[in-house]
């Protein structure tokens, strides 16, 4: 990865992830990377766990758009406020506020931690695995 800013980076992944592979997520991550959502019992830990995870994910919508609402770095951390645009199979469109405090390491995010209301997200869309 070029050598760009922690706050750059993540920004540059809040935009990109709903379009990205799978193989091309690795380059954001550190190989003990940990993704958090505070709702959640587990954490994802590894790259490839959350690119599945977001595969998964992504299948339930049409279409998905990140808008950075701000967006704040101090040393290896950043913190992103954004909404997150879903559109369900139909057209139906769901926003959903959040925020990640993202921890990076070395050029690459090391953690994510995330809040959004996810009991609000699965009243309106079904997040069984298929």
């Amino acid at each position: 990865m070029n050598e760009t800013s922690a706050r750059e980076m993540v920004r540059r992944f809040c935009v990109q992830w709903p379009g990205l592979a799978p193989a091309a997520m690795g380059e954001f991550f550190t190989p003990d990377f940990t993704y958090r959502h505070v709702a959640l019992d587990r954490p994802i830990v590894g790259a490839a766990a959350l690119a599945g995870a977001i595969e998964v994910f992504r299948a339930r919508f049409e279409q998905i758009d990140t808008e950075i609402k701000a967006i704040a770095e101090a040393d290896e951390t950043v913190l992103c406020e954004r909404l997150e645009h879903f559109w369900l199979p139909g057209g139906k469109r769901i926003v959903v506020p959040a925020v990640a405090s993202v921890g990076t390491r070395d050029g690459r995010i090391a953690r994510w931690l995330e809040f959004f209301d996810l009991a609000a997200l699965k009243r309106q869309v079904d997040l069984t695995e298929a």
